[in-house]
């Protein structure tokens, strides 16, 4: 019986190349690829895979499957194909086979969740985020294969990254108790422009209970260490303003490619600022505008504010560029 196929491909508009995949033999699912912003089924009567037109497509089979991929590259500029062969079946440690050095993107499962995963990669929010700020320091973490949560901790309270890792591995208090998670906490709570009221109530969620002191010193310490993300979230403020002006243009990524914003996007006979997503798809802001909003202490400010869903009917939104980040980010890491 045929099955779909688990893995799919993610098109960018900036990948300039062009892949042609298909199997040596027939197997027991069907493979899918993407060709611009549609999905094609590329099954054949044979079973095999002949399509040579993709901007980029492999094959993903599961880890029973025994699969022969033959990788096709077309250079826009050449008349004939380069055909290499692929005689392996490999698999990463999440059971996703390598076909060569094609990028594949898939669900897989990890533990109680399914997360978006790259290679066999998690793709985490805290592996997206310092890629699209362009967070070099941030980025060379991961590279380095170290611990963030262990990392960011010695920078608020010093010691060495890998001692506090290896301590808070034994739960050996402070540093199991305190130090690596108030770590974590600012991890995944600072990133997109908490203030230090509210991450002390996410860091208690997280099980670490923090002085308001400890808190404002905490949030500062990350804006402080990582200045290219705050620095793309005034970008991002900047973005909305050129959207409103109805401007269009790229941002964000190692080569300022990564978004495309578009403030007059016509959408079903309307405008609609958006900004497209390296896959092809949109985040809409519909009718996105100043707005005054009422604060906490009675006075007003003056905002962004699209209209969107929100307890379940339309109303007005409130948005900022901080926001606007942890929207790129959640759209690209899930």
């Amino acid at each position: 019986p045929q099955r779909e196929c688990d893995g799919r491909v993610q098109w960018g508009n900036n990948v300039r190349i062009e892949v042609s995949t298909r199997p040596l033999q027939e197997v027991g699912y069907r493979p899918s690829n993407r060709k611009a912003e549609k999905w094609y089924d590329t099954t054949t009567g044979s079973g095999l895979c002949t399509e040579s037109d993709f901007d980029l497509g492999t094959v993903q089979g599961t880890e029973n499957d025994k699969v022969e991929v033959l990788q096709t590259v077309c250079g826009s500029t050449q008349s004939e194909v380069c055909v290499e062969e692929l005689g392996h079946t490999d698999t990463t440690e999440w059971g996703n086979q390598y076909c060569g050095t094609i990028e594949v993107y898939d669900l897989v499962e990890a533990g109680s969740r399914n997360r978006f995963c790259y290679n066999g990669v998690i793709v985490s929010n805290c592996r997206v985020l310092p890629y699209i700020a362009s967070d070099l320091e941030y980025l060379q973490v991961f590279i380095d294969g170290k611990d963030p949560y262990s990392v960011m901790a010695s920078k608020i309270y010093g010691g060495d990254p890998d001692d506090i890792k290896r301590k808070a591995k034994d739960e050996i208090p402070p540093y199991s108790t305190i130090q690596r998670p108030a770590g974590k906490a600012a991890v995944l709570g600072c990133g997109y422009g908490t203030g230090w009221a509210k991450f002390k109530d996410f860091a208690k969620q997280m099980g670490v209970v923090l002085t308001d002191e400890e808190s404002q010193q905490i949030v500062l310490t990350f804006r402080q260490t990582h200045d290219a993300i705050v620095s793309f979230w005034k970008y991002c403020d900047t973005v909305f303003h050129r959207m409103i002006a109805g401007d269009s243009g790229y941002f964000g990524g190692l080569d300022g490619k990564l978004f495309y914003y578009d403030g007059a996007r016509r959408l079903h006979g309307q405008t609609v600022p958006s900004i497209r997503l390296p896959d092809g798809n949109w985040l809409h802001y519909t009718d996105l505008c100043y707005r005054d909003k009422e604060m906490p202490d009675g006075s007003v400010k003056r905002n962004f504010a699209y209209r969107g869903m929100k307890e379940g009917r339309v109303q007005w939104i409130f948005t900022y560029g901080a926001r606007c980040v942890e929207n790129l980010t959640q759209a690209l890491a899930y």
